[in-house]
C-alpha cells in the first residue's frame, strides 16, 4: 500500500489479538499474520482501547473487539479522521457496534475546528502531588499476566495526572517541542504541491520527517534529562 495515499480500512475481522483484545481473549492463530501485514504497510488502530465491539444475546457469551478500524500516515498527517466512535445504539439491532467517524477530505472548503487535544500539561510544581497520588493510585493486585499489569500502570497513570494535571490546550503544530526547521521545510513544500504525483511525494516525506523528528525529541528527553525532577524520568 502507499503510505502518502490517505486509506482507511475499518471491517470484522473476527480476529483476536493481544493488540486490541480483552485480557480474557486467547489470541486467534492467524493473528500473527495479520499484525504483520498490518505492520509492513504501516497501518495504525483506530479504536479506543478494550473497547468490545460485539456483544451476544446468549448469557454465556463474552464481549469481543472483532469490530476493527485501520488507518495510515497519509489520512492522519492532515487531521481528515476524527476519533473511532463504538456506538451500539446506532447498530441497527447488529450484535456488531457500528464504529462511526468523521471524513474531512483535504481539499474540503469548509474548515472544521481541531479536534481536543488528548493528555496533560505537565507543571513542575505539581511534581510532588503527581509522584504522591501515583503511589497511591498504582496496586499490582495478582498480576497474572503481563497485560494486566499494563492496564495497571496505564491506568494509574491517566487517575493520577487527571487529579492533578490540566489538560492539554489546542496548540500550534509549529510550537510543538519536537518541530524543528526541517520539519517546516517538509510541510511547505506538502502545502504547495502543484500536482498528485508531487503531492504524494511530498506528504510521504513530509511523514518520515515528522517521524524522526519525534523520535529524536523522545531520545533526547528520556536519555539526556537533567533536572531530577523530570516528569519524563518517573
Amino acid at each position: 500500500m502507499d503510505d502518502s495515499t490517505p486509506t482507511l480500512l475499518i471491517g470484522d475481522f473476527n480476529t483476536h489479538s493481544r493488540r486490541w483484545s480483552l485480557p480474557d481473549k486467547k489470541e486467534s492463530s492467524w493473528a500473527p499474520r495479520l499484525l504483520d501485514w498490518l505492520n509492513t504497510n504501516l497501518l495504525s488502530l483506530l479504536n479506543p482501547p478494550r473497547i468490545p465491539t460485539w456483544h451476544g444475546y446468549k448469557e454465556s457469551d463474552k464481549p469481543s473487539v472483532l469490530d476493527l478500524a485501520f488507518t495510515n500516515n497519509g489520512a492522519l498527517i492532515d487531521g481528515q479522521l476524527g476519533e473511532i466512535v463504538v456506538s451500539c445504539a446506532d447498530s441497527l439491532s447488529s450484535d456488531h457496534a457500528a464504529l462511526l467517524t468523521i471524513f474531512t477530505p483535504s481539499t474540503h472548503i469548509a474548515l472544521l475546528p481541531p479536534p481536543a487535544p488528548k493528555g496533560y500539561k505537565i507543571e513542575e510544581e505539581q511534581w510532588e502531588a503527581w509522584t504522591a497520588t501515583f503511589r497511591d493510585v498504582l496496586t499490582f493486585e495478582n498480576p497474572s499476566s503481563l497485560d494486566l499489569l499494563l492496564q495497571a500502570f496505564e491506568h494509574a497513570i491517566e487517575t493520577t495526572s487527571h487529579s492533578t494535571l490540566k489538560p492539554k490546550c489546542l496548540p500550534d503544530p509549529k510550537g510543538l517541542p519536537w518541530w524543528n526547521e526541517e520539519c517546516t521545510t517538509t510541510h511547505a513544500t506538502a502545502r504547495t504541491a502543484s500536482n498528485p504525483t508531487n503531492r504524494r511525494k511530498a506528504t510521504k516525506a513530509l511523514c518520515n520527517t515528522l517521524t524522526h523528528a519525534k523520535r529524536a525529541w523522545a531520545h533526547q528527553k528520556l536519555h539526556h534529562a537533567v533536572e531530577a525532577r523530570d516528569i519524563w524520568i518517573w
